[in-house]
This record gives structure tokens, C-alpha cells and sequence, in this order.
């Protein structure tokens, strides 16, 4: 029995940009510019300059006008956001631009670091990041200077094997952490739920003339650092429930209830209530809105659209679980070509091209169920760099591969923390090592970490060097984050062609009958052994129902391990490195007949541990 499976020249600066403009508008074809138009509604400076809730927390203490004179100061200084249309460059020009973004995208990145705007959305003390330390636990800082807020996670980074930077402002698809013609500043206040309010220090850092974003582009323009933009295109952290959730609902989608899956506690097939439809012309063109004035307000390298945050993206799919039709398939591709024309011609504008990165589940056909017509949009060209999943896999990670390689795209699939109820098992260092080193060994162009945060640890010192990491310690596990984290979102079971083995996907065994589950092994072994370095290897099963060891027989590729040893529910048998080989490996469990119950395997973890270490 197999493990089942489930298969864009800067303009004269303005004078302020201390209000935002909501329109109504059709989406325009990808050649034609957007016409005039009249703002359907001014929204008042009060709602874009302060909280419209507060999460029972207080405002901050800082005099309303001096704040609007500050962001209208450093506003002043930005170059003005423009119609882009079709690039009128001549032909030359435009492919001398193509040409160095090619080079620009295969330039080295051993590791991509997602920070996801909590150093500033949650300031803490120097240095004690949010996820080192409890929330209530973290003094907060009482004074918020540049370096404080940069030394809880990005001074940390050089010398590390970061080499770029994506940094994500996003908040709720409607609202972000620095000055924005298009949408609103985020300056809640947010309860976490372990000791009151956090400390948002956005409102603090643009009266001095600054923004998170603003900082991460100068710190890394000062060290040689790769920065992009990472841009959440559809967060839905303000309608999962939580106690923080309130406090991140955009006035968007206040003002918009009919461009949202639902209203608030509905539940859905797939996804949040909260979430935004891409069926509607006006959430395209607010998503294009946005992402053009970022390109054109901040000296970025790029520019990343986070598909995934959140899916679903149509909410025919979070309404009925139906698969995005073709129709909506051409919006999504629509708003894709729309995006490249725009930093195109601001990469023409600048003298400097602008890169697209893409990050969406790492299987074709579930991409296409959500709307990516992934597939043309490499054949068009319509994106840079491929970033796969979200620690989830679905597809082995060599297709993913080579799909972005077949159109000389390069690839970055993602590692990231384990769910809760993986906690223990898919956030230890030698489970990232594990994940990282298959990551390698498929041939990806570099590892991208998602909400791993703690840019002190050594972990940022190995994971984007595979001869580094062929010495470390590791633990290779089946479904080490969670394959539930999937399926909170979209319907995966149709595309996933992976083992997965946990406790909440667990596998019965039958009596006389062989349960056979694949597991993909990045380490070399027997070269390791034969280079002086044996490593002492253990594969242990979680098994219920088992009382005793002889009740199961196991083997790797044929060969029978010998007895095992049972403990606490995890049954251990020691490995010779000699019958395990770099890449899939088979191991068969087959429980004895005359059982009293049949044993269920509920989780499986290869150790290996090498005698010199590093």
C-alpha cells in the first residue's frame, strides 16, 4: 500500500500627498493610458492620518498637524505618480532594458529574507525581535530612532546569506506602512493578545521624515544589499477571527463590502470574508494603483506579488470552491501584463531596470485553479523570478524547477515555520538544514525564507551554502510544516503529489500488508562516510497502537533494519548510511499478523548526526 497522497523621469514634486483619492474605474486595456478622472470621493485626511479603531489601545501622543506637516515634507521630495501607458521608447532601448534585467535576475541570491513589517508594526527594544521573545515579554523601546527600529532584524543581515531583501508593508491588501497617493498609512495600534496593544511606530517614523520601507531601501543601498517591495495581494489577517483582526480592517473594505467574499463571520468553501474579489475591475486597478506607486515613489530593485497572501483570489472560488474560470484567469494574466508595461517604462524612466518576482503555490494546475495562468505568464515574460509555496509542498521541488528554468526564470522555493501543531517538529534548525538541502540538491537558485525572522541565528549562515549545510546536522520529515496550512485557503487535495505524515494525517497499517513511503534524502552519506565524516543515522516512527517493536517490520530501499527500540511512542532503529542514497528513498513498514489492533504510523523523522559537525 502507497502513502496516499491528495494529487516601471522623475516629475516636479507635489506639494502634499496627505490625502488619498478613491475611484471607481474600469480596468483599461494593456496599451491604452488611463484617462483623466475626476475622484469619485475625497477621503478626508483624518481617516488616512489616523487609526479608524484602535484596538481599545490609545493614541499616540503627537500633534495632528505636525504629523500632516511631516508626511506632507517628505511626500514633497517624491516624484509624481503618472498615467503609464504604452512604453514610447524606441525598440532598442526597450530590449537593451530587457537584457539587463535578464542579468539582474540571475544575479546570486543564496537566501531571499521576507520581513513581513512587524519590526515596525511591533516595536520592540533593540534587538529583541517579536519572534525571539514573547510579545509581553519584549520591553518596549521608549525612544524610536532609525536605528532602533532597523537593528531588531535588518542591521543584523550583512555577513549573513541575505543577499536580498523583500520587504512587506502590506496590511490587509488596503492599507501600508509608508506614504502612499493610493492608500491609506496604517497606523492601528494592534492587540496580540498577550499583554494589550503593540507599539506602531509608522506614524513616529514618517513625522521624521522616514518609513520602514524608506529604511530598509537606505540600509541596504549602504551594504550592498538586493531590496524589493513585497506586496501582499490579498491579506486577509482582517477576517480570520482573531483578536488582532479588527484592528487591521482596511477602510477599503469598509467602504467597500461588495468587493469582499462576504460579510464578517461569514464562512466560506475556502479562504476568509474578508478577502478581496479580482473579479471586480476596481480591486485590479486599486492593486495597480498601488504597486505603480510604490515603483515610482521608492528606489527598489523589485517588486514582489505575494500570491500567497491569501488565496483564494475570486470569490467564486471562496463562495462555491468552483476553479477560477478562463475569464477570470485573463483578468488575473490582465493585471499581470499591466504591472510589467509599468515598470518597464519606469525602468526606462530610471535608467535601471525593475524586476517582477512571483510567489504562488508550487504546482501548475493549482495555480491555475486559482486564477495564475502561470504557464503564459512565463511565456510572456510577464515576471523575473519564481518563488514557490509556502513550506508546503505539492509537486517535488525539481519540477518547479524546471518549469522557471525552461523559460530562464530563476527559482527560490520557500522555507518557513511550522504550523502550531507542528511547532516542535518543522521549526528546529536541523529540520530547516533538511528542507534547504533537498532545496539545493533539485537545483533552485537559492532558498526564500518566510516569517523566519531571527536574522541573529546561525541558520542565516547556512542555509545558502549547500557544502556548508552537507556537514550539519539534520532531521528530513514528511509534511514538517503542515499541510493544513494549504487547505485553510484553497483546495489542494487535487494537486498534491507528496507523502504527507503527521498526526493530523495519519496512516493505518494493515497486518501482512506493506505500507511504502517515499522520502527525498539531500545528503550524501555514503560519500560522507567515505570522506571520514561517518554520520550516525536513526529513522524513528511515531506508531500507535504498537506495544511491542517486533510487532513491525521495517526496511529502507530492501534493506531490513534490525530491531528497533520503543519509547514514548516513537519506535528508533539505527541506519547503516550505506543503504541510503542521495534523493527518493523507500521505506516499508509491515506490521506482523496476529495483532490485536492494527498500529497506525501518525509521523516519521530521519536524524542525522555527523561525528565533526561543520
Amino acid at each position: 500500500m502507497q502513502l496516499p497522497t491528495s494529487g516601471r523621469k522623475p516629475q516636479p514634486p507635489r506639494a502634499s500627498t496627505a490625502v488619498i483619492y478613491e475611484t471607481r474605474i474600469t480596468e483599461h486595456g494593456l496599451c491604452g493610458c488611463r484617462r483623466p478622472r475626476r475622484p469619485s470621493r475625497l477621503l478626508s485626511e483624518e481617516r488616512l492620518l489616523t487609526p479608524h479603531r484602535q484596538s481599545g489601545a490609545s493614541r499616540p501622543k503627537q500633534p495632528r498637524r505636525a504629523f500632516l506637516s511631516a508626511l506632507a515634507s517628505t511626500a514633497a521630495a517624491l516624484p509624481l505618480l503618472h498615467c503609464s501607458g504604452p512604453t514610447k521608447a524606441p525598440p532598442s532601448e526597450l530590449d537593451a532594458l530587457r537584457q539587463r534585467r535578464k542579468q539582474a535576475a540571475h544575479r546570486r541570491r543564496r537566501i531571499i529574507y521576507n520581513n513581513d513589517g512587524d519590526d515596525a508594526l511591533h516595536f520592540r527594544q533593540e534587538g529583541a525581535d517579536i519572534s525571539q521573545v514573547g510579545f509581553a515579554q519584549a520591553p518596549q523601546s521608549e525612544t524610536v530612532t532609525p536605528e532602533a527600529f532597523l537593528d531588531i532584524r535588518i542591521a543584523p543581515i550583512p555577513g549573513t546569506h541575505i543577499d536580498s531583501l523583500f520587504y512587506c508593508d502590506t496590511q490587509s491588501f488596503g492599507a501600508f506602512l509608508h506614504p502612499s497617493d493610493v492608500a491609506e498609512v496604517f497606523t492601528n495600534l494592534v492587540d496580540r493578545g498577550d499583554g494589550g496593544a503593540s507599539r506602531n511606530i509608522t506614524r513616529e517614523l514618517i513625522a521624521q521624515g522616514t518609513s520602514p520601507l524608506q529604511l530598509a531601501i537606505e540600509f541596504c543601498r549602504r551594504n550592498g544589499i538586493e531590496i524589493f517591495s513585497s506586496v501582499r495581494m490579498n491579506d486577509i489577517h482582517d477576517g480570520v477571527g482573531a483578536v488582532y483582526s479588527d484592528a487591521f480592517l482596511a477602510q477599503f473594505k469598509i467602504d467597500h463590502p461588495e468587493y469582499l467574499f462576504g460579510a464578517k463571520g461569514d464562512k466560506l468553501a475556502h479562504g476568509y470574508w474578508s478577502g478581496v474579489d479580482y473579479a471586480q475591475a476596481a480591486v485590479r486597478e486599486r492593486a495597480f494603483l498601488v504597486i505603480e506607486d510604490i515603483c515610482r515613489r521608492y528606489d527598489i530593485d523589485g517588486l514582489e506579488l505575494d500570491f500567497w497572501r491569501h488565496p483564494p483570489f475570486f470569490k467564486s472560488y471562496a463562495v462555491s470552491g468552483k476553479p477560477a474560470s478562463t475569464e477570470e484567469r485573463g483578468q488575473m494574466t490582465g493585471l499581470l501584463r499591466r504591472i510589467r508595461t509599468m515598470t518597464e517604462q519606469a525602468g526606462l524612466d530610471r535608467g535601471r531596470p525593475l524586476l517582477v518576482a512571483v510567489r504562488v503555490p508550487d504546482s501548475v494546475g493549482a495555480c491555475l485553479s486559482l486564477g495564475f495562468d502561470i504557464e503564459l505568464w512565463l511565456k510572456e515574460s510577464l515576471f523575473d523570478i519564481l518563488i514557490g509555496g509556502n513550506g508546503v509542498q505539492l509537486t517535488p521541488w525539481e519540477e518547479t524547477v524546471a518549469l522557471g528554468h525552461a523559460h530562464d526564470v530563476p527559482v527560490y522555493p520557500c522555507i518557513r515555520p511550522a504550523i502550531p501543531s507542528r511547532r516542535g517538529v518543522g521549526s528546529s534548525a536541523e529540520s530547516y538544514r533538511a528542507l534547504a538541502m533537498n532545496i539545493w540538491r533539485a537545483g533552485a537558485d537559492g532558498i526564500y525564507t518566510f516569517n523566519m525572522f531571527k536574522t541573529r541565528d546561525r541558520m542565516f549562515r547556512e542555509l545558502g551554502d549547500p557544502e556548508t549545510l552537507a556537514r550539519l546536522d539534520k532531521v528530513y520529515r514528511l509534511d514538517a510544516v503542515g499541510y493544513s496550512m494549504v487547505k485553510q485557503h484553497f483546495n489542494a487535495d487535487p494537486y498534491l503529489r507528496l507523502p504527507i505524515l503527521s498526526p493530523r494525517n495519519p496512516s493505518p497499517l494493515q497486518a501482512g500488508r506493506t505500507t511504502a513511503i517515499p522520502l527525498v534524502v539531500g545528503d550524501d552519506l555514503q560519500g560522507s562516510a567515505s570522506r571520514g565524516n561517518p554520520p550516525d543515522v536513526k529513522l524513528r516512527l511515531q506508531v500507535e497502537k504498537l506495544a511491542n517493536p517486533r510487532g513491525l517490520t521495517v526496511t529502507i530501499n530492501g534493506d531490513t533494519l534490525g530491531r528497533g527500540s520503543l519509547a514514548q511512542g516513537w519506535l528508533e532503529y539505527d541506519v547503516p548510511p550505506s543503504s541510503l542514497k542521495m534523493g527518493e528513498n523507500r521505506i516499508e513498514a509491515t506490521p506482523r499478523g496476529g495483532l490485536a489492533e492494527a498500529p497506525v504510523l501518525t509521523d516519521l523523522e530521519l536524524r542525522i548526526r555527523y561525528a565533526t559537525e561543520g
